[in-house]
């Protein structure tokens, strides 16, 4: 299925996108990177309908198909399979990256340079016009005027991810600065992906600050 709006219709889709610095023509990655994905994709299965939050544990959703979507297929059996866990355990998805990254690839990236042992992959962007997108996308979630509770739920959640993993390609601290109240509102309406997320963050730089 093509999105409407000529960008992934995946939430960890267009995460993944976000991370694409124009400038630089590469993926500006963090230690976390990982885990927004992860939040990504567990958010989207939430607002698709097939997770729920059952007092801090993740509850999938009984008598449904798997998502059409292959990442979110892959982590909806991955989670129907194993015995309850709390967002922050689902947020931390093997190989995520590598799942996101074959999915966007031909419709919307390229490989330049295949991942090998201790070598990253690099990719670039097929359509720049899908970043214009994406980033005034961004742009206009965070500007308003429209409240927060009125917005389209999968850009509330998109932002306030990107937010939270402090993307700076499409966030950057001025932009966070001036913004700061939605922001703070997005987060909350993103629910338990968004929380997990953040304390993921804070943890690696807990990590990074201790030289652990």
């Amino acid at each position: 299925m093509q999105p409407s709006d000529g960008l992934p219709d995946t939430v960890a889709g267009r995460a993944y996108l976000a991370l694409y610095d124009r400038d630089r023509e590469r993926l500006v990655r963090r230690s976390w990177t990982g885990q927004l994905l992860g939040a990504a994709a567990i958010a989207d299965l939430s607002l698709r309908g097939y997770l729920a939050d059952d007092g801090g544990t993740v509850k999938p959703a009984a008598g449904l198909r798997p998502p059409e979507n292959g990442v979110l297929a892959a982590l909806w059996q991955r989670i129907t399979d194993d015995r309850p866990r709390r967002w922050q355990h689902w947020i931390r998805q093997r190989n995520i990256e590598e799942l996101v990254r074959a999915d966007l690839t031909g419709r919307w990236i390229r490989i330049d340079r295949p991942p090998r042992l201790l070598r990253r992959a690099r990719i670039s962007v097929r359509d720049p016009r899908a970043l214009t997108r994406l980033h005034s996308l961004v742009a206009a979630t965070l500007r308003g005027p429209t409240p927060v509770d009125r917005l389209p739920e999968r850009d509330v959640v998109l932002v306030a991810l990107l937010a939270v993993a402090d993307v700076r390609t499409v966030i950057s601290r001025d932009r966070r600065r001036d913004h700061a109240r939605r922001i703070d509102q997005m987060i909350e309406r993103a629910g338990p992906p968004a929380a997990a997320l953040r304390r993921a963050v804070t943890q690696a730089r807990r990590a990074q600050a201790s030289g652990g």
